[in-house]
């Protein structure tokens, strides 16, 4: 690209403007370049030495200029989702083992200390024993309370009734007032 082409955008992308001589930054061309200075990974995009550096490696080595603004754009990507990603989750109470916040992902609801040394190990199956169990469900549990009694399924393919309830870190199953599985006499 050009700077004559990534000039013409801005101006038709209304992130500047022209007043007689004058290139002016519109509020969207102001509100864009704040964000961008807000992401350490996309900092250097708008940094005037480093644009510069790049302008200056495109003339002396195209090779070296390639790798090193897809090295760039792929750190960024990457960090830019992270980021995003992690912004978007809404913590959905604290682990019981550690205080981390738990997050729900595609199979359990875990600790987000996962990553750390030493590790949290500790999550909430959305299924157990064949019963779903919901965000809802996993907000209670980490409150202390149990949640509604659930159909259930034994490893033997017995149905039965039993709520959930979180002991020491752990789901543990609670069963009606005679403490028995339902369908057993």
């Amino acid at each position: 690209a050009t700077r004559g082409s990534i000039l013409k955008k801005l101006f038709d992308r209304n992130y500047l403007s022209l007043k007689g001589k004058n290139v002016l930054v519109s509020e969207d061309g102001t509100f864009l370049i704040e964000n961008i200075k807000k992401n350490e990974a996309l900092a250097n995009f708008i940094s005037i030495p480093e644009t510069t550096r790049w302008e200056e490696e495109l003339h002396n080595n195209t090779g070296t200029f390639l790798d090193g603004i897809k090295t760039f754009v792929r750190h960024a990507v990457e960090t830019t989702a992270m980021e995003h990603y992690q912004a978007e989750k809404t913590s959905l109470g604290k682990c019981p083992l550690c205080g981390g916040d738990i997050y729900e992902g595609k199979k359990s609801c875990y600790c987000s200390n996962y990553k750390s040394e030493p590790a949290c190990r500790f999550a909430i199956w959305k299924e157990i024993a064949g019963a779903a169990v919901t965000t809802s469900d996993v907000q209670a549990l980490l409150a202390g309370k149990q949640t509604k009694m659930k159909k259930c399924k034994s490893k033997a393919g017995k149905e039965f009734q039993a709520a959930f309830k979180l002991e020491a870190g752990e789901v543990k199953f609670i069963f009606d007032n005679n403490g028995k599985m339902a369908g057993k006499k």
